[in-house]
């Protein structure tokens, strides 16, 4: 992983998310990050170790660092080609961190909290600020939950993420 220029990493902050959809508030990447963090916490539960935890703050900071250099690809784009196969997040995050990204420096536990943590903040602010995208977002956030704690043993993952996504949904 190479070491990024702190401008370099500031500058996402001020990127806009959703900058396509018609949005009652607007969303800042600084904004997302933070509520990723604060989910993916959540979703860990108070059972995780303390470096977990300090792990699942910072991966949920930096996930979308590489967005102040590629931009926020609209939500509508990329489901579409998620669904073809392809991972333009994790292209470009690739390009920006270098060979394996950043998701190489942390555990895969980690990694799997902290993505269906940005799936759910998604889901939070749709439902919120863009309520005609909130049903495909929500849709999109239950495939990817079902899909990453689908392995025996995380059955408690996979039913607080759901009870997370009805809370998020009902907001």
């Amino acid at each position: 992983m190479r070491s990024v220029p702190l401008p370099e990493l500031l500058a996402a902050g001020a990127v806009r998310r959703w900058h396509t959809q018609a949005v009652r508030h607007e969303q800042t990447v600084a904004a997302h990050s933070w509520g990723v963090a604060l989910i993916a916490l959540r979703l860990a539960g108070a059972e995780a170790p303390a470096e977990g935890r300090a792990q699942l703050l910072l991966l949920g900071l930096l996930h979308d660092a590489h967005e102040g250099t590629f931009g926020d690809t609209p939500y509508r784009a990329k489901a579409l080609l998620r669904s073809q196969g392809i991972d333009l997040d994790g292209r470009c995050a690739e390009a920006f961190w270098g060979p394996g990204g950043l998701d190489g420096a942390f555990a895969p536990w980690v990694r799997n909290l902290v993505a269906v943590a940005d799936q759910l903040e998604a889901v939070a602010f749709a439902s919120q600020n863009a309520p005609e995208l909130a049903p495909l977002v929500a849709q999109e956030a239950y495939r990817c939950l079902c899909a990453t704690f689908a392995a025996p043993g995380q059955e408690a993952l996979l039913a607080r993420a759901k009870d997370f996504l009805i809370q998020l949904w009902r907001r």
